[in-house]
C-alpha cells in the first residue's frame, strides 16, 4: 500500500514502516462507505414484513446502520431486536447491494439478511420502538413497493429471489 501524507516521506509499504501514528494518518485519508443492515421476514402467506418509522415518509423493513467496530450480522440482530423486540435466530446474508453516491444520497453499502418465517404467535410477539415506529404489516411485493418506495423494493424483490435460488447474490444499485 502507497499512502502520501503531507511532511512525511513517502514510504511503499505502511504495514512494516509507518509508525503507528502514520499509519492512522493514512488511513484517516481512505474513503469510509456507510454500511447499513436490514432484516427481511416474511409471514406464513408469503408477505413481507415492513415498519412505519416516525421519522421519513416511507415505511422501511427492519434493519438499520452498522455501528463502529459492529459486523453486519450483528447490526442486524441488535436492530431486530430493538425494532420488532423479536431475537434474530440463524439469519441467512441473501444479498449485499452498493450503492453509488447519488443526489442527496451517499455512497453505501446494504447487508440483507433473511430472518425467516414468522407463524402467527412469533408476528404478534413484535412489539415496536417506540421512539422510531408506529405501525406494521405484513404485504405484498406490490405494496411493498408502493409504501417503501423503489429502492426498498427492489432491494426485497431481489432478497427473495435470492431465497427462492437458494443463492446469495450482489448488485450494484444507481
Amino acid at each position: 500500500m502507497t499512502c502520501w501524507i503531507p511532511g512525511i516521506q513517502h514510504r511503499q509499504n505502511i504495514m512494516e514502516i509507518f509508525t503507528l501514528e502514520e499509519r492512522a494518518q493514512c488511513l484517516a485519508k481512505r474513503n469510509r462507505k456507510l454500511m447499513s443492515s436490514s432484516v427481511i421476514f416474511i409471514d406464513e402467506m408469503g408477505k413481507v414484513l415492513i415498519l412505519e418509522t416516525i421519522y421519513k415518509e416511507h415505511w422501511e423493513v427492519p434493519g438499520g446502520g452498522i455501528e463502529e467496530n459492529e459486523s453486519p450480522l450483528e447490526a442486524a440482530i441488535r436492530e431486530t431486536k430493538e425494532e420488532i423486540a423479536l431475537e434474530l435466530k440463524d439469519p441467512r446474508l441473501v444479498a449485499v447491494d452498493y450503492r453509488h453516491t447519488q443526489v442527496g444520497k451517499e455512497e453505501m453499502l446494504h447487508f440483507v439478511f433473511f430472518g425467516g418465517i414468522l407463524s402467527k404467535t412469533e408476528s404478534n410477539m413484535i412489539k415496536l420502538q417506540a421512539d422510531e415506529l408506529s405501525a406494521y404489516k405484513f404485504v405484498n411485493l406490490k405494496e411493498v413497493y408502493s409504501l417503501c418506495g423503489p429502492g426498498i423494493g427492489s432491494r426485497v424483490e431481489r432478497a427473495i429471489e435470492a431465497l427462492k435460488s437458494n443463492t446469495c447474490i450482489y448488485w450494484d444499485s444507481r
